[in-house]
């Protein structure tokens, strides 16, 4: 039974990551074929796409109604965020060797970051993140993605030009409503198995979503992040960390306190919270920096250790 359900998360996390890639593709396209400009396919489709998996998890977490799966929502949020900084970004400074910042890098992405960071410890430290700063996280979100926009319109409005969508408009519209069924067949599988795993295992809800159910999400921001490096577009590979994570911490947590209150654990008030303030902090820090090299990303792996043996009381 115990390995029938591994598999089963498992196979329901690469369902999940492989239907969101799908769907952001077909989303994408369809963007094209209404003759969207790029930056703004860039900064809604794209970056939200990353960050789909822990989205349609999390809005299928809640809706359960068990504690488990509310509790599951934070976890999540949380181990990516911390995954997306301390592996990711770390594992990435590894392989290239060292990742060089332009100076744009410190100014409007790393202030989403700290300000979104911050909400959150402020709303979770209680031990629950109430309906109203669910919604109030919402329209921060929104506000803070409209000022976005306009900033990244302002700066790249020479870069901005128009792609012909290279599918007909039906095949596009019928990947998006297969893709989508299909992501939120497979976020119903990763909730499920979560937590008859959490239930048979005796860990927490909070354990496996931090750590099996994170990794799995995060697979996209890794690929994403590991070709940007490599193709040496430094800023859009931390970029898209930042972007995810902003979007992790104020929609992922906000969309699903909205439908119902989250619980946070106690392994996340003292010890997942404090490793996402510190992750977040050295974050900020590398972008002042302007570069991240290969030691401060193998620092940045051990962190990650660290808050794995945490999380599971190995020390």
């Amino acid at each position: 039974m115990l390995t029938g359900w591994i598999i089963a998360l498992v196979l329901s996390l690469v369902a999940l990551v492989f239907c969101a890639d799908r769907f952001t593709h077909a989303s994408t396209q369809l963007a094209r074929l209404l003759r969207l400009p790029e930056f703004i396919v860039g900064v809604t489709v794209v970056s939200i796409g990353t960050s789909l998996p822990e989205l349609i998890t999390s809005i299928v977490g809640v809706s359960t109604g068990r504690a488990g799966g509310a509790e599951l929502v934070l976890g999540t949020v949380i181990g990516s965020n911390v995954a997306n900084i301390l592996l990711i970004a770390g594992l990435t400074a590894v392989v290239v060797k060292k990742i060089a910042l332009e100076h744009r890098i410190i100014e409007l992405e790393t202030v989403l970051l700290a300000i979104s960071g911050g909400f959150l410890v402020l709303t979770a430290m209680d031990g629950e993140v109430t309906r109203s700063e669910g919604l109030f996280m919402v329209v921060a979100y929104i506000i803070l993605a409209v000022f976005a926009v306009k900033q990244y319109k302002t700066e790249r409005v020479d870069r901005i030009r128009h792609f012909p969508a290279t599918q007909n408009t039906a095949m596009i519209l019928l990947n998006i409503g297969v893709f989508g069924v299909g992501l939120a067949g497979a976020a119903w599988g990763v909730v499920r198995s979560t937590l008859s795993l959490a239930e048979l295992t005796g860990l927490s809800t909070s354990a496996l979503a931090v750590t099996a159910v994170a990794l799995g999400t995060s697979l996209p921001e890794l690929i994403v992040t590991l070709r940007a490096a490599y193709n040496k577009h430094a800023d859009l590979a931390i970029g898209n960390i930042i972007g995810s994570n902003v979007f992790n911490v104020l929609a992922i947590v906000g969309i699903p306190a909205m439908i119902h209150n989250l619980p946070v654990s106690s392994d996340m008030i003292f010890i997942g919270l404090p490793f996402f303030v510190a992750a977040t902090v050295l974050y900020i820090f590398t972008g002042m920096s302007k570069k991240l090299n290969a030691y401060e990303g193998a620092i940045f792996l051990l962190l990650y250790g660290v808050f794995l043996g945490k999380i599971f009381h190995w020390f």
